[in-house]
């Protein structure tokens, strides 16, 4: 996909402009992604064939923007090694829309050392613009761009974490029955 393929498509899925930090919330209670001060989560599943163990836990705030974020770490495990870790940064605004407003990630060698921070972002830095994660009232079959910073690294075909690519087209499949 060339360069200007690509600011045509960012164009087209621009995300809405980020509110003032005034208009956030303290927590992120949103139905369909709730983040409760010290959550965690486990699931297991399957990466690249592999057996997997990802650990999410909601620790903590970080300003940015001037918009108290929270912070959720998310471990990735593979073959019992811990091989990348995340701190996710959340906010919700006062309509209910939960925006994602970056990621500090790190590839990690088995022997625990980091590989690459290839993936990592924070809006407001090069460019780089907050954009809503989770609608506060999603409909079956939304999906768009919900950030500008992965849309532009798909472009440029650059490595990216596959929570930047899945955020790149998210497809919203709720159950709809009340």
């Amino acid at each position: 996909m060339g360069l200007s393929l690509a600011l045509v498509l960012a164009a087209i899925a621009l995300p809405p402009p980020l509110p003032p930090p005034g208009e956030f919330e303290p927590r992120v209670t949103n139905p369909w992604f709730p983040l409760p001060p010290r959550a965690a989560l486990i699931y297991r599943g399957r990466k690249d064939g592999e057996p997997s163990r990802e650990l999410f836990g909601v620790r903590g705030e970080k300003t940015i923007l001037g918009v108290s974020c929270t912070v959720v770490r998310d471990m990735l495990y593979l073959r019992g090694k811990l091989e990348e870790r995340t701190e996710d940064w959340y906010a919700q605004d006062k309509a209910g829309n939960v925006w994602y407003f970056g990621e500090a990630t790190a590839e990690l060698y088995p022997n625990g050392s980091v590989k690459t921070r290839e993936g990592s972002w924070q809006a407001g830095v090069d460019g780089a613009r907050a954009g809503i994660f989770m609608p506060a009232h999603p409909r079956r079959g939304d999906s768009g761009t919900r950030c500008i910073h992965a849309a532009l690294r798909l472009a440029r075909k650059s490595p990216m974490r596959s929570s930047a690519r899945r955020m790149f087209s998210v497809e919203l499949a709720y159950d709809t029955r009340t």
